[in-house]
This record gives C-alpha cells, structure tokens and sequence, in this order.
C-alpha cells in the first residue's frame, strides 16, 4: 500500500513538472520577422553605436531577409549556414574596424552566437 502511494504520489510531482515546463515555453514570445528584424538592429546598434544611418538601414534589410528565412527554414543545419551567410553580408557593409569591433564584441557577450569568431583548439 505504502509502494502504491508512493508511485502515485512520484506521478503527480512529474505531472506537476511537466505542467510548469509546458507554461513556460508557451510565455516566450513569438515575434513577427519585422519584430524580430528590428529587435536584432537595435541590438547591433547598441554593439556598435558607430553605425551611419545608412548600415543600419542595410543590417535591417539582412536582417529581415535572415527573420524570414528563419520561419520558413528552421533546423539547426539551415541556422548555421544562415549565420555564416548574414556574417558574411555584413562584413560588406560595416568598415573593417565595425567588423572587428563586432567579432570581439560578440564573442564576449554572446559567444555561441558569432559564427566567424576563432575557435579554441583542444
């Protein structure tokens, strides 16, 4: 009897889990690709506050491309041939000293998301 309260009981405790994990995931955001275009500008901008009016209006349109792409193609495969794309789009559009400010900047801050930055050998 005592075995069968306690299965019982272990039951309800990972139902309970499972519950909590479910309502999480359903309060993350689901952002528009224009939202999110604009979320990942901004972001840039503040990376780097030395952007002209006319690279932030160009990191927009890679960005919204990249947002859009991402919808119809999710997958981790297609998400790091998108990062490695988008890097390499605005290399072209940022002075070499943004691009280097950016490479150190992003892989202090956010290291797993800078595909170009060098990678440690073990």
């Amino acid at each position: 009897m005592r075995r069968k309260l306690l299965h019982i009981a272990l039951f309800f405790s990972l139902l309970g889990i499972i519950s909590l994990s479910a309502q999480q995931a359903d309060n993350i955001p689901v952002r528009t690709p224009e939202e999110e275009a604009a979320k990942q500008t901004e972001m840039l901008q503040r990376l780097l506050p030395s952007l002209t009016p006319e690279q932030k209006q160009q990191i927009y349109i890679i960005n919204l491309k990249y947002a859009r792409e991402r919808k119809q193609y999710p997958g981790r495969s297609a998400a790091i041939n998108r990062m490695k794309r988008k890097d390499s789009e605005y290399k072209l559009i940022l002075t070499t000293e943004q691009y280097e400010l950016l490479q150190t900047k992003c892989s202090e801050q956010l290291p797993d998301s800078c595909p170009s930055r060098p990678q440690n050998s073990q």
